[in-house]
């Protein structure tokens, strides 16, 4: 027997248990077409992606871009130069001095962040 008979064999073996067992056979073929739907589908949405175009480069030297939208309010600062110290009305502006509570609250926190650490410590 060569090997296109023992191939014959085999497909013959697997039709005789196929009918025998209709069952197996119909799980089998449900099986198959549900993954090779799942692989359909899976194909279909990663296809058609969009991707962001290699074309545009930019570097500091360029001048500055602004955002696509055009919600763009005068706060909207391009580039903001900060000294080596805040002048009377920076510090009226962005310092807010904490409260006592504040600081208790902060201490507190730090306290317990401090046991977390050395809690494992040997």
């Amino acid at each position: 027997m060569g090997a296109m008979g023992a191939f014959n064999n085999s497909i013959e073996k697997i039709g005789d248990y196929l009918n025998e067992h209709k069952k197996v056979a119909l799980g089998i073929i449900i099986g198959l077409a549900l993954l090779l739907l799942i692989l359909i589908i899976g194909m279909l949405a990663s296809g058609k992606k969009t991707s962001i175009p290699s074309t545009l480069s930019h570097n500091q030297e360029d001048p500055f871009m602004l955002p696509q939208n055009t919600t763009v309010t005068e706060d909207y600062y391009y580039s903001r130069t900060t000294g080596e110290k805040w002048d009377e009305e920076q510090v009226n502006q962005w310092f807010t001095i904490p409260g006592t509570a504040t600081v208790e609250e902060l201490g507190r926190d730090n306290d317990v962040l401090v046991q977390e650490i050395l809690g494992a410590a040997p």
